[in-house]
């Protein structure tokens, strides 16, 4: 029963999460897992000394994990959750690298990153909310097999790209928790032909990126709006009602007499837009349409736009621009 009560809790955590990427339109998928009562005592045993009910804690009872399609989410994402009233800490990667004997001839850490690729580790704490907390300690009361004072009423996010996702889930089991054992040493080769692997799939991620933005560019030039906002963006629209264009007919015509008009909005940055997106606290489905009144609100600031705007969105707007 304890067990259930937990997954209760990670599963409300996660619906949160994918509710919140769903509303801006990011392309990723959410996964999560919650230790099993088996597992807890498991890592409590072997870290025997290591947890204190007055001191450091097991923080990682439930775990939410984030794959980005495109790299650039990652950072836009990771600033708002910064900012989230339950967010504690953050875990250090190069502080954890500098700790590999592996690592620790290189020399002096702020050169690291010149030195070596290395996979960047953004693993978020957070502080669960207070019904959460009594649900996690009641489920944890009745486990007779382990101090329950030793166990942290937070949980982790972790933020990944899809193309090193992989990379991170073989480097975790076959060199990350192998890390303090002393065959690694000999390993030196070997350790930096895999950062090497992460280095080709960073390379392969922003590439990806600069191919969509040049089809935008293409697109702007073709005078194919709909492409254009598609490719520029990269989020996941909302689709218009059967029968009804993605754009309207009136901002085609718009765009065709103006095209310095459609060039503005492929130079506005879709993480410059994401977190406006992301302080809409009511619902705003991201239509492209939706997605250009708001562009046009932050940046090109038009008054053709602007008198098109349905009732219910100009009440959006004007409650996010007050």
């Amino acid at each position: 029963m304890e067990e259930f009560d937990i997954r209760i809790i990670e599963n409300d955590i996660r619906r949160s999460i994918e509710h919140m990427l769903q509303s801006c339109g990011i392309y990723c998928r959410v996964f999560s897992r919650s230790k099993s009562m088996d597992s807890i005592c498991r890592k409590l045993a072997n870290g025997r000394g290591k947890y204190d009910s007055n001191g450091k804690k097991m923080q990682d009872i439930i775990g939410i994990r984030i794959i980005f399609y495109f790299w650039e989410d990652i950072d836009v994402i990771y600033n708002y959750l910064r900012q989230d009233k339950c967010f504690i800490d953050e875990s250090n990667t190069y502080k954890e690298l500098s700790e590999d004997p592996i690592y620790q001839n290189i020399g002096n850490l702020s050169t690291l990153t010149d030195k070596l690729f290395m996979p960047t580790r953004l693993n978020l704490v957070f502080q669960m909310k207070t019904e959460q907390t009594s649900l996690l300690y009641d489920a944890l009361s009745r486990v007779k097999s382990f101090d329950t004072s030793l166990i942290d009423n937070t949980y982790e996010i972790q933020l990944r790209s899809v193309l090193s996702e992989g990379w991170h889930e073989v480097e975790h089991d076959l060199r990350y928790k192998c890390k303090s054992e002393a065959w690694w040493q000999k390993c030196e080769a070997e350790s930096r032909m895999l950062n090497g692997i992460y280095a080709s799939l960073e390379t392969c991620e922003h590439a990806m990126s600069t191919i969509f933005e040049s089809m935008a560019q293409k697109n702007l030039s073709e005078g194919y709006w709909e492409a254009m906002i598609r490719n520029h963006f990269c989020l996941h629209f909302v689709p218009s009602q059967p029968g009804v264009a993605n754009i309207e007919e009136w901002l085609s015509y718009l765009f065709a007499q103006d095209r310095s008009l459609a060039a503005k909005i492929i130079r506005i940055h879709r993480n410059d837009v994401i977190p406006y997106i992301l302080r809409i606290k009511k619902p705003y489905p991201i239509t492209m349409m939706n997605l250009l009144f708001l562009v046009n609100r932050i940046r090109l600031k038009n008054e053709e736009i602007k008198s098109h705007e349905l009732p219910i969105v100009k009440m959006r707007l004007d409650e996010l621009f007050l």
